[in-house]
């Protein structure tokens, strides 16, 4: 019911036209899901719109997925509509051409031979399945260069299955996942304890955000009384999200409660659209083991919520070059100058997101000792955003 509402809201939002374009290029560079594997069916031809792109997703001959553009180099013909799959070649609506997996053309009716020429095969682009999902790597210049983790571990007997939440959000690609480093918000919308401990680190292609806070268990349907009481005994959560270039992140959530697991995908479809994908599991073996399956129901209904409440805000905000971070936000603008380096280089004097990235505000140390807390006493905080 929430993640039908919440579709139901991404929608129906519109752009404001006091909302400034993003500066070009819009999209980042890198490894982005496409679709759930189980979404890919054999001699089956999927259509997919990215990047303001239209694309097609097959399988070959061998059951290994491709993805490829998705217009017939020999008079443009769409092949998301009516385009075929047999044998594991794709078939042009049109004029019934041929292209195996690698994009070369391979058989034209009526001729002797099918053209060999680079302006005679249809792109296909690097493709991965990884934890479930088919990723294409889309770069303008670059042949892969860094991985995307397996996480198969996470499908054994330990942990429940996943449960998949997909849902479309309006607003820059970037600061949608800047967000996991804003502390102030998860107190201002989403009503958590503030956060005690806060760190940003970068290495290359990767980067990891940690933080840890207290619970606020009321959000998850206990009375006060029994939420009172087993706080008693909790501890604080630590939540440790991963970033694996500019289209997946993985978050492990830990405390004495549960231990949570979640693959986090997020795929430009416009210059103002994301496809987002959460996939969650929990971990059976956690304090809530005998209803893990229940833990889990509750945790992806609250999740719901709270992207609900997040939805409205970036679907009307405007976009900020130069945002007034304050001293609790140093992690964001580290963010920001992390992730401008998936963004391709613009024209010269033209801005572009990699330009406004990189010139992100910092403060002069990068590091904070201290953050008031809402009671007026001082917490101890290390807000820490050192590149390694």
């Amino acid at each position: 019911m929430f993640v039908n509402k919440l579709q139901m809201l991404a929608d129906n939002l519109r752009t404001h036209n006091n909302v400034s374009l993003i500066p070009n290029p819009y999209f980042p560079e890198g490894w982005f899901a496409v679709c759930l594997s189980k979404e890919l069916k054999k001699d089956q031809l999927k259509r997919l719109s990215y990047f303001s792109t239209e694309f097609i997703a097959i399988r070959d001959e061998n059951g290994e997925a491709v993805v490829m553009d998705a217009y017939c180099p020999h008079m443009g013909a769409f092949l998301g509509r009516k385009g075929k799959v047999v044998g594991g070649q794709v078939v042009c609506p049109f004029h019934e051409w041929k292209f195996n997996a690698q994009g070369d053309c391979v058989e034209v009716p009526f001729c002797e031979r099918a053209p060999s020429t680079a302006r005679s095969k249809l792109k296909a682009y690097p493709t991965i399945e990884r934890n479930g999902m088919v990723m294409m790597w889309r770069h303008s210049s670059r042949e892969p260069y860094y991985e995307i983790p397996d996480l198969s571990e996470l499908s054994g007997k330990a942990w429940t299955n996943q449960i998949c939440f997909k849902f479309i959000t309006r607003g820059n690609s970037m600061e949608a996942k800047e967000n996991v480093c804003d502390g102030s918000h998860f107190v201002t919308i989403h009503d958590q304890p503030e956060p005690t401990f806060c760190e940003f680190n970068t290495d290359g292609p990767f980067a990891t955000h940690r933080v840890q806070m207290g619970l606020n268990l009321k959000r998850l349907g206990l009375s006060p009384k029994v939420a009172k009481f087993v706080l008693k005994h909790v501890g604080n959560s630590d939540m440790t999200t991963s970033f694996y270039g500019p289209g997946f992140q993985n978050m492990h959530a830990l405390n004495p409660l549960f231990e949570m697991a979640e693959e986090i995908h997020s795929t430009p479809v416009d210059e103002h659209r994301s496809i987002v994908w959460f996939l969650t599991r929990v971990s059976k073996e956690s304090a809530w083991s005998p209803m893990p399956w229940l833990f889990l129901a509750i945790v992806k209904a609250r999740e719901a919520k709270d992207v609900m409440m997040e939805v409205p805000i970036f679907a009307h905000k405007k976009f900020m070059d130069k945002p007034l971070f304050q001293k609790q936000e140093m992690a964001i603008p580290k963010f920001r100058k992390w992730y401008g380096q998936f963004y391709a280089e613009g024209e010269s004097g033209k801005p572009v997101m990699r330009d406004i990235a990189a010139n992100a505000p910092t403060s002069k140390t990068g590091r904070i000792s201290k953050l008031e807390s809402a009671n007026g006493n001082a917490a101890k905080v290390q807000f820490a955003a050192t590149d390694s």
